[in-house]
């Protein structure tokens, strides 16, 4: 019981968090991919909705080990396995979307075919949790509280009410400014939305090669 008096003060965090550096630290990972592939403000939307979910997800499986565990969480936050499969999945993502989006696309039409759909809720669903495999210092402290609560359910329940917290954030109003962006670069100009979401590809690489190396220092 004393673990649940915690949730209001786990989710209160994780919407000071939200508002602030969190939406920060998710946009460069969110903001190429929704400027390479979901063209519109509802899609854009929808998109950071779909990540927040891949987030959630991640975070209920860490509370969960947290609780479970008890105190050899500490060894996972000082792990390096989760930022190197972290990092191997935005690469792969950004491969998608640099290797295998075939754009067609015009003034009356925008829209985006491909072997893999680069707008997939599956792929949204999976950037997110390749964010929260990552564990920030608010959401690492949570973790920690979890783990003294030896129960995988209030563990995850209290990393899910953090992260609810944290979806209240002005990355919803940014992800449908980008997602609107992305439109109207397609409507204007149409003959290089290939090159925007290849450069959009590229970023994603850049970012998740970089998360590599620094996986790799750690160990």
């Amino acid at each position: 019981m004393e673990s649940v008096q915690l949730y209001p003060g786990h989710f209160l965090l994780g919407v000071v968090y939200g508002l602030s550096v969190c939406s920060f630290s998710c946009l460069p990972f969110i903001g190429p991919y929704i400027i390479g592939s979901q063209p519109g403000f509802g899609l854009g939307v929808k998109s950071v909705l779909i990540f927040s979910l891949g987030r959630l997800l991640a975070y209920a499986v860490l509370g969960a080990l947290a609780g479970h565990l008890g105190n050899m969480v500490s060894k996972y936050l000082g792990g390096t396995l989760a930022e190197t499969l972290s990092a191997l999945l935005i690469i792969w993502l950004g491969y998608n979307l640099f290797f295998r989006a075939k754009v067609a696309c015009s003034k009356k039409d925008c829209g985006t075919t491909s072997k893999i759909q680069p707008n997939s809720p599956i792929q949204l669903i999976l950037l997110g949790i390749t964010v929260g495999l990552t564990p920030c210092l608010p959401l690492s402290g949570i973790l920690l509280d979890a783990a003294n609560s030896h129960s995988a359910i209030s563990g995850s329940w209290a990393a899910i009410s953090f992260g609810l917290g944290t979806t209240i954030s002005p990355l919803i109003i940014l992800g449908g400014g980008m997602g609107w962006f992305s439109a109207r670069l397609c409507q204007k100009v149409p003959q290089h939305n290939l090159l925007f979401q290849k450069v959009c590809g590229v970023i994603l690489i850049g970012l998740g090669i970089k998360l590599l190396i620094f996986s790799l220092k750690s160990l």
